[in-house]
């Protein structure tokens, strides 16, 4: 009899939670497929022994259907080479998934489309800023950021973005101000100069801790139909110095003005408050600067999405070896507080340095569960090779009442031990459940494609066509009995973009669902008895109106 302590069902499949399985009914939930598929990619870091700290913070990806067919591409931004003996550095990939019949095989078309970045790339925010309705791109980097425009037909045109050459981390679109338009939110890191590089040793000479050098400011750009204006000051949002890496935006609230919240390295955590235009920073008074101890942590990727089913969204942080990943549960008009212990979280995180992560429901039982990409930043003691800073990566299984480590589950593919940094969530190969592209500094991208999720049913829903009001729309699928939120996204993780569509996990249930969009202009609208286990385009205007709704469902629970 297997020890219940390291078992778990996933599906109809018993698999094992502490060590690899012989058991005929094991498969690992996620398999990488990158080489299979033919995405081909190599992070190049460029340490030479110089330990300068970009080196070993890059790696983003972005996932956008580039040519609007219907599928996922992957955007995959390059690191590239720093000081005296810089060599060029090597451009971003941009791959075409060329799906035929289920089979996922992806084409590198970067040569022609114009995507050409000449900085040392960090991460990508996905948004449409013409309101074409393809989407557009934007990379941080140490040195100059690019804005490339989406021309259609696999051409993207670079554009003039107003701001300095501070060193950029995570990035974010969306519409601050409710004029109908994406506007553009930068985090940046720290003051840092390869020319003045600093010397920091552990056990030897490493990267130096972020607190070796200044924070500074992150930026606001207000998209001026088209032509983006720093507003940072504005706004106020220069009032808070961090060392911003994670960025996620947010309706705290539920007052309709989109909120911003930081995930700062070493230094409190920045929760930016929409007060109609105006951003104050409330993250101390709201309970999500610090940790439940009031200390700040090394905060590198971030998520937010609605873990316990009371309707507003709850914030997840990953941080560095030694410390524990926070889960912030949202009290309302109380603010936040960490429940990351009454979870059983903090044990399974302390041996590892988080950064890219995600809520996703792999197993499509209706339960969301956490994907975390782990590197360290210090040398890692018993490691060799030019890049010893190799760590396994983790799944946590939500069981309604604890996040349960299962990474083994995952399969070897989630506990090989690589340098991972960005990762993206979404369903590539359009089956129903969530994949996640990983990018692993100065290592090969990951494809981890998801083999349990189908094993559940699901509704997909896609709110693309809606352009700015229906990102970070909110969205409910509806029984008699509840309502399950969730929020049409693409920032959070780490220096990554994932999949705006919204999947919900329905378990073994088959029947139709009614769905509830709230868009960003304030409008609600139903869509009654939507068919499960497909996508479904949701356009403003083209639902039944709340009103209606609740007349002929009158004890539903968002009447």
């Amino acid at each position: 009899m297997p020890d219940s302590r390291c078992w778990s069902v996933v599906g109809t499949f018993l698999i094992a939670a502490c060590g690899q399985s012989s058991s005929p009914d094991f498969r690992p939930v996620f398999v990488d497929r990158a080489v299979d598929a033919g995405l081909s990619f190599r992070h190049q870091a460029g340490n030479r022994g110089d330990y300068y700290m970009p080196e070993v913070m890059s790696g983003g990806v972005a996932l956008l259907d580039f040519d609007v067919d219907g599928d996922l591409d992957v955007f995959l931004v390059q690191g590239g080479y720093l000081g005296e003996a810089e060599l060029d550095s090597p451009p971003p990939t941009l791959f075409e998934n060329q799906l035929t019949d289920g089979l996922l095989m992806f084409k590198d078309v970067s040569g022609s489309s114009g995507l050409r970045h000449d900085s040392y790339g960090m991460g990508a925010a996905i948004g449409d800023i013409d309101g074409d309705l393809d989407p557009d791109i934007y990379v941080t980097a140490y040195g100059s950021n690019s804005l490339f425009r989406n021309d259609g037909g696999g051409r993207f045109t670079k554009l003039a973005v107003a701001g300095d050459d501070r060193w950029s981390s995570s990035a974010a679109f969306f519409d601050y101000d409710r004029d109908g338009r994406l506007d553009l939110l930068v985090v940046n890191y720290v003051s840092f100069d390869v020319n003045f590089n600093k010397t920091c040793f552990s056990a030897a000479r490493d990267y130096c801790s972020p607190l070796t050098y200044k924070p500074v400011p992150d930026a606001l750009y207000q998209n001026a139909d088209g032509t983006f204006v720093d507003v940072s000051n504005r706004a106020g949002l220069d009032a808070v110095y961090g060392s911003g890496l994670g960025v996620v935006i947010v309706d705290i609230n539920n007052d309709q003005w989109l909120d911003v919240y930081v995930a700062n390295d070493g230094l409190a955590n920045q929760l930016w408050i929409n007060e109609q235009g105006q951003l104050s920073d409330q993250g101390l008074s709201l309970g999500a600067a610090y940790n439940g101890e009031g200390m700040p942590e090394a905060g590198m990727g971030v998520t937010a999405d609605d873990i316990d089913g009371d309707g507003d969204d709850d914030l997840f942080v990953t941080h560095l070896r030694n410390e524990t990943n926070t889960l912030y549960e949202n009290l309302g008009a109380s603010g936040f507080t960490d429940i990351t212990e009454r979870r059983r979280m903090a044990s399974s995180s302390r041996r590892n340095t988080g950064f890219g992560t995600g809520f996703l429901d792999y197993d499509n039982d209706g339960l969301l569960d956490i994907f975390i990409a782990n590197g360290a930043v210090q040398r890692v003691a018993d490691q060799q090779g030019e890049f010893p800073y190799r760590e396994a990566n983790q799944l946590l299984h939500n069981n309604g009442s604890s996040f349960d480590d299962v990474s083994a589950a995952g399969g070897p593919d989630i506990v090989s031990e690589n340098v991972s940094r960005g990762a993206a969530f979404g369903d590539l190969d359009n089956d129903g459940d969530t994949d996640i592209v990983v990018v692993n500094a100065n290592g090969s991208a990951q494809l981890l494609i998801n083999e349990v999720g189908q094993d559940n049913n699901w509704i997909g829903l896609d709110l693309r066509s809606a352009g700015a009001i229906g990102m970070h729309a909110r969205v409910a699928v509806l029984s008699e009995q509840a309502a399950v939120w969730r929020t049409a996204r693409r920032d959070g993780s780490y220096l990554s973009s994932s999949d705006p569509r919204v999947l919900f996990g329905l378990g073994k249930s088959a029947s139709p669902r009614d769905v509830l969009v709230h868009w960003r202009n304030d409008q609600k609208e139903v869509w009654p008895g939507l068919t499960t286990g497909q996508y479904h385009q949701l356009q403003p205007g083209s639902g039944e109106k709340l009103e209606t709704f609740c007349k002929n469902k009158p004890g539903n629970p968002v009447c």
